[in-house]
Order: C-alpha cells, then sequence, then structure tokens
C-alpha cells in the first residue's frame, strides 16, 4: 500500500504508516506544529519512490489541513521547520535502538516551504504490505494532547486486525510507552475522554480495560 492525499478535500488527507513508526514514542512527543508538518509531507507521498524525498509547498497549504485555531503564522511556521530538521523517530535495529532523524533539509523563503525526508525512512512510509495502520488526518490533528494522540493512533493501528477489541489500563499504558505518570487508570481514562469528546472513540472504559469497536468514518 502506498500513501496518497486527495487533493483540494483537506477533510480526507490520509497517511499509510507502518505500525511502528505510527506509534513511536518519540515521535508522539514532538511539538504539535513539527507533527502537523510530518504528517501532512506524508501524506503527500505518491506511488513511487521518485516522489519520497524532497516536497514544495506554501504555508497556506498546509494551513488549509490545520484546525480552526491551530494555524500557523509564518513566524511560527520558521519556529516550526527550525525544530523539524532536529526532530528523530527512534527505532530497534537488530538487539539495539538507533535514531533516525525525520527530515534532512528544511527551508522557508517567503512563505515557500522545501523539506527533504530522510531516505531512511522509506521502508517504514512506502511499500507496506502488514502491520500498516492508516489514518485521517484531519481527525488525527484536532488531538492537541501527544499523549492522547498516542492512544489514537495505537488503537488504529488495531482495526486492519479485527473489529472489536479490549485492552487492559496497564496494557494500554505499556504498549504506548506513556509517561509513568499518565499511566494510572484515572489518567488513562482522563486520555480517553479527549477522544470520545472529540468523537474519535466509539468505545467504553470502565476504569479498568478498554472495548471498542472499528469507527469506519475515521480509518480506512
Amino acid at each position: 500500500m502506498k500513501n496518497k492525499t486527495f487533493v483540494r478535500d483537506p477533510g480526507n488527507y490520509q497517511v499509510v504508516m507502518a505500525n511502528d513508526f505510527s506509534a513511536n514514542s518519540v515521535l508522539l512527543r514532538n511539538d504539535y506544529n513539527v507533527s502537523a508538518l510530518m504528517y501532512y509531507v506524508i501524506g503527500h507521498i505518491w506511488r513511487d519512490d521518485t516522489a519520497f524525498r524532497t516536497h514544495k509547498f506554501t504555508l497556506e497549504e498546509l494551513n488549509e489541513l490545520l484546525p480552526e485555531g491551530k494555524q500557523m503564522s509564518p513566524r511560527t511556521a520558521q519556529r516550526m521547520l527550525d525544530a523539524a530538521i532536529k526532530t528523530y523517530v527512534r527505532f530497534k535495529v537488530g538487539k539495539k535502538k538507533r535514531n533516525f532523524t525525520i527530515f534532512s533539509m528544511t527551508e522557508w523563503d517567503s512563505g515557500a516551504i522545501t523539506v527533504t525526508l530522510n531516505d531512511k525512512l522509506m521502508p517504514y512510509l512506502l511499500q507496506l504490505s502488514t502491520n500498516f495502520t492508516t489514518v485521517r488526518l484531519q481527525p488525527l490533528l484536532t488531538i492537541g494532547n501527544s499523549n492522547a494522540r498516542a492512544l489514537y493512533l495505537f488503537i488504529q493501528s488495531q482495526h486492519n486486525a479485527c473489529r472489536k477489541l479490549k485492552v487492559s489500563a496497564s496494557e494500554l499504558g505499556e504498549i504506548t510507552e506513556l509517561p509513568e505518570t499518565k499511566r494510572s487508570k484515572e489518567s488513562i481514562g482522563r486520555l480517553l475522554t479527549i477522544l470520545k469528546d472529540l468523537d474519535l472513540l466509539d468505545g467504553n472504559y470502565d476504569g479498568v480495560s478498554l472495548t471498542w469497536r472499528r469507527r469506519v468514518r475515521v480509518v480506512e
């Protein structure tokens, strides 16, 4: 499966990522604007890797995707690009964990943005056949809390396997590598409430475990 975007319909932008990329704990703790940039770029990867590396677009085009109140000013966008070049993901390679930067180049030129993705990420974003997650971007970017985004992406990653799942609160905290202070049953409950309030979760949390059903509206 390849990434693709639905031009001129920002509500339908979607990304396809390997599960270990989509739920990467280091990545999910990054700045909201950097995350928005990353997902926007991934959503513009087409069917072959010749279009993988360098992407050019305007700040106005990026802002079309963002929820109301989250649009970036030129100054904010420049700060975001400065942070993006330092942003990385961490994968287990053999017996060790290695860090890979997401972007090898970012550039700002009077409202025009140019970024180049790190070639080492190509296997996690192209030529996917199993263990991948498909997510529509507009719902994802309405989640301002990074820990709630981590739970949301984990839930979406499970939908290829089955339509109904049950996971304990302790398992949710461990799988998504939430900070220790956010792993209590009460904290998990508050994070899940964020998703329910945004109408992104059709499930039941009884204080011990979460049971949910697939939301076709959100996941392809």
